[in-house]
């Protein structure tokens, strides 16, 4: 999230269990998937690791999809998760009737 546009849009903190804390946008935005498939390039199997870098804050410092390849396993699927799993989803649940 180094993108000065991504301040007006709302995060979430999460703890990842190696105890670092980890800021994601809710709703990331097409250009978030563009930015990273630009930085994944012909690697298509840096895509995942881009597109979360792109959205996500550790401990307050913007992140590279590199970094994120020697993150612990166990934060990786949280961030993971968090990031592709819709958990920050902004479309508001029903309510019952």
């Amino acid at each position: 999230m180094s993108d000065p546009n991504d301040k007006a849009l709302e995060t979430r903190d999460i703890t990842l269990p190696s105890g670092r804390v980890a800021t994601t946008l809710v709703t990331p935005r097409g250009r978030h998937q563009r930015d990273a498939s630009r930085i994944a390039g012909k690697d298509s199997s840096m895509m995942t690791f881009a597109l979360v870098a792109a959205t996500t804050r550790i401990n307050g410092a913007a992140v590279t999809a590199e970094d994120l390849l020697e993150l612990p396993l166990p934060d990786w699927l949280e961030l993971l998760s968090e990031v592709l799993g819709g958990k920050g989803s902004s479309v508001p649940e029903p309510s019952p009737s």
